[in-house]
C-alpha cells in the first residue's frame, strides 16, 4: 500500500508538491510520477524550488514588461507613426512642426518678405556723463508712449547726480513696467576708451498693428536720449501657399486647421517645397529600442529554454510569420531568434514608402502588434500562473488545449480569446513550482 497522501493536486496536471510525497509511494507509483518532476532538486524543500523557478520567472516577466511598452511605442492605440515632421528641403527660409496625424501634404511655400517688429535705437550717451553734462532736465519728467492702441504716461525722476547710464536705465524700467507690448533695454558699447549707453525698444509683436510711438509730456528725456528715433519699421508677412497670396502680422502661419505650423525664416527665391509625412527619425528611434528589447527577450528565453521553452517558441513563430515583411523594411532576423536593423534600407524604406514600415510593424497583424499583445498577456500574469508545466504533458491534455487557444488567436488576433485561458493555469512554462 501507498502511505497516506493527503492531497497530490489532479490526474498529471501537478503544479506543486514535496520531496516526502514521492518519496512515501511505492516503486511502481513512484516511477510514475518521476518524468514529470524533472525541475525538483533532490533533497529541496516546496519553499526552496517555489523561490526558485518563481526568481526566474519573475525576470521573464519583468522582460516582456519592457517589451510591451516598447510595443506600444511602435503599435499601441497612439505610436509613433502618428507623429508628423514637416521637410523644407533643407531650406532656411521655412521651418516647421506638426501635430499628431496631421494630414500628408506637400504645400509650396514662397515669401516674399517676413514680418518683422519696430524698434528704436536711441543716442549714445557717454555713461559716466552726470545727468545735467548729458543734457537731461533734473526733476520729475514725464513722457507717454502709445502701444497696443493704449496710451501711458510715464515719470521718471532725475537727480543731478545721476549718471547719463541711470537715467537711461531708470526710462527703460518705466517702460518694461508700463505693459504696452514694448520691452526696452540699455546697451553699453566702449569706443577710444569711453563706454556709452543707448537705449533700444523693440516691440514684442511682429507687424503693422504693433507699433509704438514716445513723446516727451514734460522735461527732455525723449528728445535728449532718442528714444523715438525708428530704426527698424514694422512690417508685415507676404507669401503664398499653393499660389493663393495672404498677408499676415506675424510669422507664424498655420495650416491644415492649425495642425500644421510654419515658421517663415527669410524671403525665398520662387517656391519651396514643404512636405509634411511621416517623423522618420522618431520611428527609427523607436524600432531600435524594441529590437533591443526584443532581442533581450530572446536571449533571456534562450538561456532559460528548460523552463521557457513553450514561449521561446511562441516568439519564434511570430519571427517566422513575419520575416519576409521584416526585411522587406530592412529588419533581419539572426541566428538565435534575435533581430538585427539595417540603418541604411530602413532609411530607404522610410523616405519612399513609410506605409510599409507601417505596415510590417503597426498594422492589424504587424511584427510589432502581434508581439506587443504576445508580451502584454504575459506581463500582466500573477507569477504563481506562469510556472506550471506544458509541453511535458506530450499531445494530449494541456498542450492540446494550447494549441487550440493559439490557433483561436492566430484566426482571431485576439489575445483576449487567448491569454486569459491558457495562463490561468500557466500552461506557457516547462516547468513546476
Amino acid at each position: 500500500m501507498v502511505g497516506s497522501i493527503s492531497s497530490i493536486g489532479y490526474s498529471r496536471h501537478i503544479g506543486a508538491y514535496r520531496t516526502s510525497l514521492v518519496n512515501s509511494l511505492s516503486s511502481t507509483a513512484a516511477a510514475t510520477f518521476t518524468p514529470f518532476v524533472p525541475s525538483i532538486t533532490p533533497g529541496s524543500t516546496l519553499l526552496e524550488n517555489r523561490n526558485r523557478y518563481l526568481s526566474s520567472v519573475q525576470s521573464a516577466r519583468e522582460q516582456f514588461v519592457d517589451l510591451a511598452k516598447q510595443a506600444r511605442e511602435l503599435a499601441g492605440g497612439e505610436n509613433v507613426f502618428d507623429r508628423r515632421s514637416v521637410d523644407a528641403g533643407g531650406s532656411a527660409a521655412i521651418t516647421g512642426s506638426a501635430a499628431k496625424n496631421a494630414s500628408f501634404a506637400t504645400y509650396n511655400v514662397a515669401v516674399t518678405q517676413v514680418a518683422k517688429a519696430q524698434q528704436n535705437s536711441g543716442n549714445a550717451i557717454t555713461s559716466t556723463a552726470l545727468s545735467g553734462e548729458a543734457g537731461f532736465a533734473a526733476g520729475t519728467n514725464q513722457f507717454t508712449i502709445t502701444g497696443n492702441g493704449v496710451n501711458r504716461i510715464l515719470s521718471v525722476d532725475v537727480s543731478v547726480g545721476d549718471s547719463g547710464k541711470t537715467v537711461l536705465k531708470k526710462m527703460a524700467d518705466a517702460i518694461n513696467n508700463a505693459a504696452v507690448g514694448v520691452s526696452a533695454q540699455v546697451v553699453d558699447t566702449t569706443s577710444g576708451g569711453v563706454m556709452k549707453s543707448q537705449l533700444t525698444l523693440t516691440a514684442q509683436k511682429t507687424g503693422t498693428d504693433n507699433t509704438f510711438a514716445l513723446t516727451d509730456t514734460s522735461g527732455n528725456l525723449v528728445a535728449v536720449s532718442g528714444a523715438g528715433n525708428q530704426t527698424t519699421a514694422a512690417q508685415d508677412a507676404q507669401y503664398r501657399v499653393n499660389g493663393v497670396a495672404f498677408t499676415s502680422h506675424s510669422n507664424d502661419v498655420k495650416l491644415d486647421g492649425g495642425k500644421v505650423n510654419l515658421t517663415l525664416k527669410a524671403v525665398t527665391v520662387g517656391d519651396v517645397a514643404v512636405k509634411v509625412g511621416y517623423d522618420a527619425k522618431a520611428i527609427t528611434d523607436e524600432i531600435n529600442s524594441f529590437v533591443k528589447s526584443f532581442n533581450g527577450t530572446s536571449d533571456l528565453l534562450r538561456k532559460k529554454a528548460g523552463l521557457l521553452g513553450s514561449l521561446s517558441r511562441g516568439m519564434e513563430r511570430f519571427v517566422s510569420e513575419s520575416r519576409n515583411a521584416l526585411k522587406d523594411v530592412g529588419i533581419t532576423v539572426t541566428p538565435g531568434n534575435t533581430l538585427k536593423v539595417d540603418a541604411d534600407k530602413l532609411k530607404s524604406t522610410l523616405a519612399d514608402n513609410p506605409g510599409r514600415v507601417e505596415e510590417a510593424m503597426a498594422g492589424y497583424g504587424g511584427f510589432a502588434y502581434k508581439v506587443g499583445q504576445f508580451a502584454q498577456g504575459v506581463s500582466t500574469l500573477p507569477l504563481s500562473s506562469l510556472a506550471a508545466p506544458s509541453s511535458r504533458y506530450g499531445d494530449g491534455g494541456t498542450y492540446s488545449l494550447l494549441r487550440q487557444q493559439f490557433g483561436l488567436y492566430q484566426q482571431k488576433a485576439n489575445m483576449g480569446l487567448y491569454m486569459p485561458q491558457v495562463f490561468g493555469t500557466g500552461s506557457f512554462y516547462d516547468s513546476y513550482i
